[in-house]
């Protein structure tokens, strides 16, 4: 588990400056991208200083989530467990290097080594706390233990809950038993709480205090303040009155307790996606448009519809099978590889019928071709047989063209059907799979996925104008 209960001293070189949280925050917002995208709320709420962050934990790939959900300006800092991570050989190196992760003692220790991390915090870094101090097997958030609330009224700073869902899908525990699966990642940021301790306390913690009115000083702003379970804000210059101090005397004494129990509460709430908290923000709904058209694009009426729009392109239908795929793979990129394999067999396939059909004299309509189209093709499979067609990917006459020409001139059928499959099949897979990949990496985009068709159609009516032009 990367990330238990506070923090250590080094972080290994490069693992806390501003480029090495920049290229973390890429990197793993580009894995991500990949494995099923990234949504994030309630940055707004993240204060604009260091602050301690207490997050749920059901996944190694928790850590690589919030490294990037959250700002790369804050270059965080991960709490690692020491006896898992830091157990000898490049494991340490990698966990500080890729995720910016500290030593932490779970078996003894470990509140010293989080009481240390208030120098991270002093140095501008928030540092990211799993309270729970292990994985959740079952899903379920556990008890939180108490050093990340110490941390944060040590170090006068809040204490930042963030809810995270769908991880234990993409990256669940238990080893090979459980294999990852893509998934579509949340992370829920909530309003922070400036957890504030009683004076005796605060003064044994360290909280800096004013020597003029004892008075122990959060982070700037008007934020909650914790204490026995009741909330007080704390004025817009983040000073403690003397009536604060006094109530803060009447407070429960257990205040640690409070806060980590009030933080657990708000991290459950945030990662069931209760958007109650302050400061939460909701996703804009993923488009109805993109989930009907990716329901059908998993049937096998999609399938169909595929092969015999490239097989009647091939023949006659004026409109490219790269257009139906840009529209259904990237609705469904998991149907992508399949939609681009049977688009480019029904191409091929229609290209040898038309062949067979031209070598018997019989002329199908060609809509949106000209007479230069048909007028150099004739002149290039002249010239060069079935290997002409390979210049069709280029040239933009469409397809049925060449083959007509093929068949008016017999080149061979063989010849000419792996001919297409090296220039058209593989084309039209080749472009398949580039919709796949940017359907895979549209993430939060996919809501807008009605303007994406509107402007899909504006550029293929106007690339189809222009071919025809040209030709003309």
């Amino acid at each position: 588990m990367i990330g238990s209960a506070g923090t250590g001293t080094g972080a290994g070189a490069g693992a806390g400056t501003g480029s090495g949280a920049v290229a973390r925050k890429a990197l793993w917002r580009a894995v991500l991208v990949v494995t099923g995208g990234l949504r994030v709320s309630g940055t707004a709420a993240l204060p604009a200083g260091p602050c301690v962050i207490v997050a749920n934990h059901c996944s190694h790939a928790d850590t690589a989530v919030l490294l990037a959900a959250l700002p790369a300006r804050q270059r965080p800092m991960v709490a690692a467990a020491a006896d898992y991570w830091f157990r000898g050989g490049l494991r340490p190196r990698i966990c500080r290097v890729l995720c910016a992760a500290f030593p932490v003692r779970r078996g003894g220790g470990g509140s010293g080594d989080l009481a240390a991390a208030s120098r991270l915090l002093a140095a501008g870094h928030d540092v990211i706390v799993y309270p729970e101090g292990t994985r959740s097997r079952d899903g379920q958030t556990g008890e939180f233990h108490r050093g990340a609330a110490r941390l944060a009224a040590a170090a006068g700073v809040p204490l930042v809950p963030v809810g995270i869902s769908g991880t234990r899908t993409l990256l669940p525990p238990g080893g090979t038993a459980h294999r990852p699966r893509r998934a579509a990642v949340t992370v829920r940021i909530g309003a922070p709480l400036s957890v504030a301790a009683p004076l005796g306390v605060a003064a044994s913690l360290g909280v800096a205090a004013s020597a003029r009115t004892g008075a122990a000083r959060p982070l700037p702003g008007a934020a909650p303040t914790l204490c026995g379970g009741n909330f007080m804000i704390v004025g817009s210059l983040g000073r403690y009155t003397a009536q604060t101090a006094r109530d803060h005397e009447r407070c429960s004494g257990d205040w640690v307790s409070d806060a980590t129990a009030e933080a657990r509460a708000r991290v459950v709430a945030l990662a069931a996606g209760r958007a109650s908290d302050p400061g939460l923000t909701t996703f804009a709904r993923d488009s109805g448009w993109r989930v009907r058209v990716a329901r059908f694009a998993r049937s096998w009426r999609a399938l169909v519809l595929v092969t015999a729009w490239a097989f009647g392109e091939a023949l006659s239908w004026p409109l490219l099978p790269e257009l139906i795929l840009a529209v259904l793979c990237v609705a469904a990129p998991k149907a992508g590889p399949r939609l681009a394999a049977a688009a480019a067999l029904g191409s091929v396939a229609g290209g040898a019928a038309g062949y067979l059909l031209a070598a018997r004299g019989i002329v199908l309509p060609e809509p949106l071709t000209t007479v230069r189209m048909h007028a150099a093709v004739t002149a290039e499979v002249a010239a060069h047989g079935a290997a002409a067609v390979h210049a069709q990917p280029l040239s933009g006459i469409p397809f049925k063209v060449y083959v007509a020409a093929a068949g008016a001139h017999r080149v061979g059928l063989v010849r000419f059907v792996v001919a297409s499959a090296q220039a058209r099949g593989a084309r039209i897979l080749a472009g398949g799979l580039v919709m796949t990949i940017a359907g895979m990496c549209a993430g939060t985009l996919r809501r807008f996925y009605p303007a994406y068709l509107a402007a899909l159609a504006v550029v293929f009516t106007g690339g189809l104008w222009s071919v025809v032009a040209a030709w003309s």
